[in-house]
């Protein structure tokens, strides 16, 4: 009897062990363990329940920190590559560009990016986030010499890029065409085009077809023109079509394309780096808090 006290108290020690330990009141006749025994059983569910929540919480942590890495490490490769180099054009489209270059067993200086050779003057640059909303798709396009025309399409005919790719064909020589005088300020007349073989091309190609929107200070002046034009906050305007592509913000410099440097480029990547950072880091601190 002595023995079996023994060991009644030992299991009564490490059953108000438990129950401190759950936070339940202790046991000190049949009717509090009755009491505690179906306590116990809510604080199961209850535990059990929130077990759940958290296994679903510390998922859905885990796949967040890994889409930040993996965005920390494209935003460190597009650093490292615009680093080594002035064009501000994504690194797919690079790629494209060089194995076409390789294909033609030419320098990729001869197949320029629109975007490397057209940029906003220094004193216009408010209109920056607008002429890149304007100029984006024409400026990710690539000029083709005449003299590489043919083995350039027959090229990429012959590949698959792994992307798309605009190409335009430039005439050996190019007069320029006569743009009609107007005393409204246009889109190409805040820009300025890098000398060199494609400029006369360049220069009538903006000012009659890509560029030709008239820059608007206000909406009642977008709703009254009648032909093409653009606002600050990046609404463009095409007679009876109308677009405001907001998916990113008209400043967001990390999208930007025009330009022979890309210094500002750098500095917005850096910048959304350091953000994506402190976004792991807040992560990583959560994902310690649900596991513990």
């Amino acid at each position: 009897t002595e023995q079996e006290r023994g060991e009644r108290r030992s299991r009564a020690e490490a059953f108000a062990a438990s129950l401190a330990a759950a936070g339940l009141p202790s046991v000190v006749d049949a009717d509090s363990f009755t009491h505690v025994r179906a306590r116990a059983r809510e604080v199961v569910r209850e535990l059990d329940s929130e077990q759940s929540e958290l296994t679903n919480e510390r998922t859905e942590l885990l796949v967040l920190q890994h889409q930040l890495r993996s965005q920390g490490e494209e935003i460190g490769r597009e650093i490292r590559s615009l680093q080594h180099r002035q064009s501000s054009i994504d690194t797919r489209g690079l790629r494209i560009r060089e194995a076409l270059a390789a294909g033609l067993d030419v320098p990729e200086s001869l197949l320029p990016f629109v975007g490397e050779l057209v940029q906003v003057k220094a004193e216009h640059q408010e209109w920056r986030g607008a002429a890149e909303r304007v100029l984006r798709g024409f400026a990710m396009s690539v000029l083709v010499p005449a003299e590489y025309y043919e083995a350039a399409t027959a090229w990429i005919e012959a590949h698959h890029l792994g992307g798309r790719l605009v190409y335009y064909r430039v005439p050996a020589r190019f007069v320029r065409e006569h743009t009609p005088f107007s005393d409204e300020r246009v889109l190409a007349d805040l820009l300025e085009v890098r000398p060199g073989p494609h400029c006369d091309w360049l220069v009538s190609e903006l000012r009659l077809r890509r560029a030709n929107h008239v820059c608007v200070e206000s909406v009642t002046e977008f709703r009254e023109h009648r032909g093409r034009a653009v606002t600050l906050a990046g609404q463009i305007k095409d007679q009876s079509r109308h677009e405001k592509d907001d998916r990113f913000t008209i400043d967001d410099r990390t999208r930007w394309v025009l330009g022979w440097s890309n210094a500002e480029k750098i500095d917005a990547l850096v910048a959304e780096g350091a953000a994506c950072q402190a976004r792991q880091n807040d992560v990583e601190g959560r994902l310690r808090a649900v596991e513990a």
